[in-house]
């Protein structure tokens, strides 16, 4: 399936009439995207037509990660103006480990490993 700023919304249950956030998901659906390649080690957009292909599931967790941001960022924006600037973590940690399902483990080489 390929990933869209309808699909985000969709699944935020928000209605495709209320245009409020689509700047904010368009900003942050390819950011959260490569966030999502690096954590779980995998190739997300696919290079010859740039479309985010997500495995069955993981689009509900972007989702979600793009939902923690502009929640941040509105929390931010009201902390600011009440003068009380606490910062909230980057992701929660249940979506961190609803995405460890999509990992794939990275083989780091030891030097005794390194043919010279």
């Amino acid at each position: 399936m390929a990933l869209t700023v309808s699909d985000v919304k969709t699944l935020l249950l928000i209605p495709d009439d209320n245009t409020r956030y689509d700047d904010a998901i368009a900003s942050w659906l390819p950011r959260v995207v490569s966030f999502c390649e690096q954590y779980c080690n995998r190739q997300l957009v696919d290079p010859e037509t740039d479309e985010i292909i997500t495995p069955p599931g993981m689009d509900l967790v972007i989702a979600q990660m793009i939902r923690a941001h502009i929640k941040e960022n509105q929390i931010q924006i009201d902390s600011i103006r009440n003068q009380n600037n606490t910062m909230l973590p980057l992701y929660p940690p249940e979506l961190l480990t609803a995405l460890n399902q999509w990992r794939r483990p990275r083989y780091v080489a030891f030097k005794e490993d390194l043919w010279t």
